[in-house]
């Protein structure tokens, strides 16, 4: 699996690659197996799981531009791609 996380602090921007990245077919576009989107709410939310908020996503601690107050509110998109039974190293980079 290559797997890939975006962050924003913009809902528009949020939505709008959301809905791109959904409207994607794998083997038409190259578009992902899987997209799902996140609200992350407050600082703690953003660096550690401390809280119980968004238990399944993992810490932003290598983005410090998230650095937040516990009024702000960010948004996620993660999305991943599968490569099953793959030896070619050079379709796994794409």
């Amino acid at each position: 699996v290559r797997w890939l996380r975006m962050g924003y602090t913009n809902f528009t921007e949020f939505s709008k690659d959301q809905e791109y990245l959904i409207s994607l077919t794998r083997e038409e576009d190259g578009g992902f197996d899987y997209v799902e989107g996140a609200i992350v709410m407050g600082a703690n939310g953003c660096n550690s799981n401390s809280n119980g908020n968004n238990w399944r996503l993992s810490p932003f601690k290598d983005f410090p531009q998230f650095e937040a107050t516990e009024d702000t509110i960010f948004y996620c998109l993660e999305a991943g791609k599968y490569y099953m039974n793959s030896t070619d190293q050079n379709l796994v980079d794409e």
